[in-house]
């Protein structure tokens, strides 16, 4: 996502997506992106560093009330998180069996 990016995602399923680089559903690595994910699917996903989303400089990614399973990165299984980027999962959220070689579920460096 680019600088000043929105992205809203509700009752949508992320299943199986991958990548070999950052951030396999959201790579935002630029300033002040949001992206925001309700009642979501997020599910399978791969990435090297945060195996779906990767956040930094200033950027923001929410979760509410949605399913993170089996995910997996070398670092970070469900984010990787660095340089002032926020994530915020809310408490109605399912975080269960997500993995990673570093880390499992959250990798939080600068931030």
């Amino acid at each position: 996502m680019t600088t000043n990016s929105i992205l809203n995602a509700k009752k949508s399923d992320f299943l199986e997506n991958y990548s070999i680089g950052r951030g396999s559903i959201v790579f935002a690595d630029y300033q002040a992106v949001y992206a925001l994910f309700e009642e979501c699917l997020i599910e399978k996903n791969y990435a090297y560093q945060g195996g779906a989303f990767y956040i930094q400089y200033s950027s923001q990614v929410e979760v509410s009330n949605c399913t993170l399973s089996e995910n997996f990165a070398v670092t970070g299984g469900v984010a990787y998180v660095n340089n002032d980027g926020l994530i915020k999962i809310n408490k109605e959220t399912k975080v269960f069996n997500n993995s990673a070689l570093n880390t499992c579920f959250l990798f939080l460096i600068n931030t």
